[in-house]
């Protein structure tokens, strides 16, 4: 982001969104605050960087989800797989209750080591839940 002739561009060299410009000055003004409350040290520490990876898959063939099915994962619906497995911080449980659509952790033997269900565990036994454990982020020249 350059200065260029007093206005604020992006990389483009397009000016930016009048609340683009208003957030940046807002979070400039949080990080500038004392005494800080708990609220803004909150703020400040939690600026960590998070993984999440989302697939996109349908199952559509019908010996696609017989395959999964011998697993012991039930697939209702061909997003069904893609929802049930989300990976960030381990793997999310896809939660549809009264319309409102969100995702919990996994926990505990049954869930986190516990995937897709007793028949695997008979076969493999308890195996840790999939997981990222490395990301790669390069810089692939001046528009990135």
């Amino acid at each position: 982001m350059g200065l260029e002739g007093g206005r604020v561009s992006n990389a483009m060299g397009v000016p930016l969104n009048q609340w683009i410009i208003n957030q940046l000055n807002e979070r400039s003004k949080q990080t500038k605050t004392t005494p800080r409350d708990t609220d803004n040290l909150v703020y400040q520490a939690n600026k960590s960087a998070w993984i999440r990876m989302v697939s996109s898959v349908d199952i559509i063939k019908s010996e696609d989800r017989k395959y999964f099915e011998d697993k012991g994962l039930v697939i209702s619906e061909k997003s069904d797989l893609a929802k049930k497995f989300v990976l960030q911080g381990g793997t999310s449980v896809y939660n549809s209750d009264n319309n409102s659509f969100s995702y919990q952790q996994r926990a505990g033997l049954s869930g986190a080591y516990n995937v897709a269900g007793n028949k695997e565990i008979s076969e493999y036994g308890y195996r840790p839940m999939p997981g990222i454990t490395s990301v790669k982020v390069t810089n692939q020249g001046k528009m990135g």
